[in-house]
């Protein structure tokens, strides 16, 4: 899934990466490819951690 921070698209969701987004879009259960800016992967690890994914599901691209 991809997500843009600001640009409105029909094709894609826009916005902050909130918990209710990844459970209505995801199992929980498999792996999430974190990318972006270091204050928002943080953002998503934090709201990972607190869905309890497993540490080793979140893979992260720093950059």
């Amino acid at each position: 899934m991809n997500i843009l921070s600001e640009e409105a698209s029909d094709k894609f969701a826009h916005g902050y990466i909130m918990g209710n987004l990844i459970k209505k879009n995801t199992d929980l259960k498999g792996y999430f490819y974190v990318c972006g800016a270091l204050k928002m992967m943080e953002a998503v690890e934090k709201v990972l951690s607190d869905l309890q994914v497993q540490e080793n599901h979140s893979i992260t691209e720093k950059f």
